[in-house]
Order: structure tokens, then C-alpha cells, then sequence
């Protein structure tokens, strides 16, 4: 059995192939031409890993762009336009396709079944997500967008599997278009062990006694060319941290310091935010940098921030999955009921420090900065759960999806 990992967004798929090979399986990562490149340069694959040059044996990338410009032909972009002959030699050299992003169209386009689908964007890529509701506006993008749209919706109905953890706005999108998902979580990081790297700024950051990271991306500003409920639901409410982070600093007159990252359309807003409140010297500004990197860095902070999305039922990101990878805090709004999740999932909800609003921020950040034990002893909780829950159970779900749909294709 042949498996092929087809795209890398967020390094899901360069995870998802060393926990496969690991298990034995013979797992090849295909990525897209444009995997790694440009806007996604962040996701490199050595960005991922310090054992590059092992996992480089077993991947390969595609001339398959995760781009309209691959199926729509752009003579801007002609290179990137896929012919039938090119997909289906590359279809035929492999047994099992796991895939997201602009695959389900490809797949569609030359009348094959993607083997397993999960997206990637939050309502679902080429579908409903932020760039889609933008295009809108445009009517040469809308044309486009409707054009891929359709294949997209098609590709994915026609899927063998369609997986989706997240229930909030993805899980109403592929309900709107009558698709059944499977809930199973994306294993986006691997457990490596982490090194440690010379960064200019890591003795500035060590000479603060207590010290808040948090790399999300920042999006919290309204959108003039979304509706209050849109904008409400695609926040991240990154602010809420900057404002609580202020009146600690007020409160505790503590020696601490909050990590950010010049990541996302609103990172300069944030900073002017920090400006705003005088809090410069506590604040360390970071450009983006590799997965691997972020990682030990957390590694030296007390707590983590994640994501404040205000959607019942959104799942966690990347962020939140690093930081509790590394046996810390992890501050994340997880509007789940705890025995919902059991009963959908088989399995036990992370151990989230759970925020739903600015001013419980403010407190549960007190509070794990006035108890070391209690710190501890939740920082010990995240690490087993992500040993047990995440790595080790998890990918034996995997498997045994990818064993059923190679059967579905022998029958």
C-alpha cells in the first residue's frame, strides 16, 4: 500500500508522513508547487524539523499548484495550469491520497475520487472561507471563485472520506453542502526533540522573570467588507491579551514580558495597541520564524496564548497544539462541553486554560503568575495529554482509515 500525502499548509502532511513512517507505513510526501514559497514561506519543511536531511528521502514535489491557476488556465501563470496526462501518470503511482486545500477540484476535474479530505481554512478552502466572502466584490474573482467553487463542493462530496474535527463554522459548511464528516483531529506537529538556537533576543527575554508567548496570528480589527456576525466569528480577539497584559503589569508591577510575532493583517495594529498603553519595554516583537524555533522558545516561557475565537464548537489551531506539546499553560477559548466531546471524539478534551472574555484573561494570568504549583501541575497535564491523546492514539485512528479506503479501492 502506497500512501500519498498530497500538500504541506501549516507542515499538517510533513507531520502526518513521520508519524506514519514510524508506524511502517510507506507514506511519500507530494508537495505543491507552491508549497513553501512566497506567502508560505514559514512552512518550509527544514522549518519543521533539525533532521531534514533523513525525512527528505521520502518527498517529492509535484509540478500541482495550490492555486485556481492550476485548473482555470491564467496565461499570466500558464506554467501552473495541470494537464490530464501529467495528474492522472502521478494518480496511478500511488494507492491512497490524502489531501485538502485545492485538491477535491483537481481530483474532480479528471474524474477521480480523492481517497480523504480535510480541510485546512476554516469553512472549508474555495468554499466559505475570508478570501472567498472577499472575492465577492470583485467580478473577474467572483467568476473565478464560483468556477472552483463548484468543482471544490463536488470533489469534496465525492470524497471516500471527509475529515473534520472542527464544528463550528467548517462543520456548517459541509453540512450546507450535504457532506458527512468523520471526527478525527489533523496531527499538524510532530515530537521532535527540541534544541536550542542562538536568537538574538534570547537574553533579553531571560532577563524577565515571568514570560507570556503568544505566536498566533493577529486578526481581531473589523472588516468593512464583512457583516458584524462574520467578523465577530473570524476574530481572534488578539487584543484582549494587550489590554490584560497592561493591567497586569499595573496590578503585579511584576517583571514580565509578552512574546508576539509580526504575523497576520493586524500585527501592526497590535503594535500600535502596545505603543498606546506604554507597555514597549514589556513587549518583545518577533518576526515569523521556523515552527522549530517557535517551539523552543516556548520552551522557556511560564504560559501560551492560543486563540479566542467566540464560535461554539471551533476547534484549536497549531498554536495551542505547540504550546501544549511543550508542558505548558495553554490559554485557549474552547466553548466545547466537555462531555459533548468525549461522546463525538472517543477521547479526553485537552486540559485548556479556558478563556471566555478580556477580564478572565486578566485573572487565570494572575493567578498561574501568583501559584508555581498550580502552574506545574497543569503544565505536567498538557504534556500527557499530548503524549496520549495526541501522538500516540491518534495516529492509530489514522491508519485505520487509510486501511479502509486502500480496501474500498480493491474491491
Amino acid at each position: 500500500m502506497k500512501v500519498a500525502l498530497l500538500g504541506n499548509m501549516n507542515n499538517g502532511n510533513f507531520a502526518l508522513l513521520r508519524y506514519l513512517k514510524d508506524k511502517g507505513i510507506n507514506a511519500t510526501l507530494l508537495l505543491w508547487k507552491n508549497d513553501g514559497k512566497l506567502s508560505h514561506s514559514h512552512f518550509k519543511l527544514q522549518n519543521d524539523t533539525w533532521n531534514y536531511k533523513y525525512w527528505s528521502k521520502f518527498i517529492k514535489r509535484t509540478n500541482l499548484t495550490n492555486a485556481t491557476s492550476s485548473i482555470i488556465f491564467n496565461p499570466l501563470k500558464s506554467k501552473n495550469y495541470v494537464s490530464k496526462k501529467y495528474f492522472l501518470n502521478l494518480h496511478s503511482k500511488y494507492d491512497v491520497f490524502i489531501s485538502s486545500g485545492i485538491a477535491p477540484a483537481i481530483f474532480e476535474k479528471f474524474n477521480k475520487k480523492l481517497d480523504i479530505f480535510y480541510p485546512y481554512a476554516m469553512g472549508v478552502e474555495w468554499i466559505d472561507t475570508f478570501e472567498e466572502k472577499i472575492s465577492r466584490y470583485f467580478s473577474v474573482k467572483k467568476i473565478i471563485f464560483n468556477k472552483i467553487k463548484r468543482l471544490q463542493i463536488k470533489g469534496i462530496q465525492n470524497a471516500k472520506y471527509v475529515i473534520n474535527p472542527e464544528l463550528g463554522k467548517t462543520e456548517e459548511t459541509l453540512k450546507k453542502i450535504k457532506v458527512q464528516s468523520i471526527k478525527l483531529y489533523i496531527p499538524i506537529i510532530y515530537n521532535e526533540n527540541v534544541r536550542n538556537y542562538p536568537l538574538n533576543e534570547i537574553n533579553k527575554i531571560k532577563k524577565f522573570n515571568f514570560r507570556i508567548i503568544s505566536h498566533a496570528r493577529h486578526l481581531w480589527k473589523p472588516s468593512k467588507l464583512l457583516t458584524n456576525k462574520e467578523n465577530k466569528y473570524n476574530s481572534k480577539n488578539n487584543d484582549w491579551l494587550i489590554y490584560s497584559f497592561k493591567n497586569f503589569l499595573n496590578e503585579t508591577k511584576s517583571n514580565s514580558c509578552l512574546i508576539l510575532f509580526k504575523y497576520g493583517p493586524d500585527h501592526t495594529e497590535s503594535y500600535k495597541l502596545c505603543k498606546k498603553l506604554k507597555i514597549q519595554k514589556n513587549v518583545i516583537w518577533l518576526p515569523i520564524l521556523a515552527r522549530k524555533k517557535i517551539i523552543s522558545l516556548i520552551k522557556i516561557c511560564n504560559l501560551g496564548i492560543g486563540e479566542f475565537y467566540l464560535q461554539k464548537n471551533t476547534f484549536w489551531g497549531g498554536t495551542a497544539i505547540e504550546i501544549l506539546s511543550q508542558g505548558k499553560p495553554t490559554f485557549q477559548t474552547f466553548k466545547f462541553d466537555k462531555k459533548i466531546f468525549r461522546e463525538i471524539f472517543k477521547k479526553t478534551p485537552p486540559p485548556f486554560v479556558n478563556i471566555r472574555s478580556k477580564s478572565e484573561l486578566l485573572k487565570k494570568i494572575k493567578k498561574f503568575y501568583d501559584d508555581e504549583k498550580y502552574k506545574k501541575s497543569i503544565g505536567l497535564k498538557s504534556k500527557k495529554w499530548f503524549l496520549n491523546e495526541y501522538r500516540d492514539k491518534l495516529i492509530l485512528d489514522w491508519i485505520k482509515l487509510i486501511k479502509l479506503a486502500y480496501k474500498q479501492k480493491k474491491i
